[in-house]
């Protein structure tokens, strides 16, 4: 009895599985009503689609990418100098604010002795403008830099560890970023 019962379980197990897999077989045959996004294909790395990307941040990376070449190639022996960095996010801006608050308070007895108070707290803000020539624009108060998300140095002088140890702690000590976000290779 016990014999046929654990045979029953293996069969019926092995019919769940093999349902399952015809079912997900079936699943990539038939084509449903939805849409599909063609995925553009790679020809020899180059990308037939371009990439878009922020203006603001991407005009931001290539500044940075052409201050960082310009220092790592005074470093003598780096030879030509190719940077390019990637950059998490914009700048985050903290604005100046007017803040307007007001406080009433009520209080209240009833007749059998008991008191009630109770506070109002009204706050409003509004966003603090300087008229300029081209108009009103924010005040700003705080600029918090852009996180650097990683740089990529390709140097002629990086086929020497001792060059590629050097150009990388730099680009570590300039951009405030760990090693592990400094990719540094020696260029053809």
């Amino acid at each position: 009895m016990k014999e046929k019962l654990g045979k029953d379980k293996l069969i019926m197990a092995a019919v769940v599985l093999l349902a399952g897999i015809v079912f997900m077989s079936l699943n990539g045959m038939v084509k449903t009503g939805g849409t599909t996004a063609e995925i553009p294909q790679l020809t020899e790395g180059v990308s037939s689609q371009p990439i878009t990307v922020s203006s603001g941040i991407a005009e931001m990376e290539k500044q940075m990418e052409s201050r960082l070449e310009e220092i790592l190639a005074q470093i003598q022996g780096a030879g030509e100098v190719k940077v390019t960095l990637f950059l998490a996010a914009g700048p985050e801006y903290s604005y100046a604010q007017d803040l307007n608050t007001s406080e009433r308070t009520i209080e209240e007895q009833d007749q059998q002795g008991g008191a009630r108070v109770t506070t109002e707290v009204t706050e409003q803000s509004q966003m603090v403008m300087a008229n300029r020539s081209a108009g009103a624009k924010p005040v700003v108060i705080k600029e918090t830099k852009p996180e650097v998300q990683g740089v990529l140095v390709v140097a002629e002088g990086a086929a020497n560890p001792y060059l590629k140890a050097l150009m990388s702690r730099a680009v570590q000590t300039l951009m405030g970023v760990p090693a592990h976000q400094v990719t540094v290779l020696p260029r053809k």
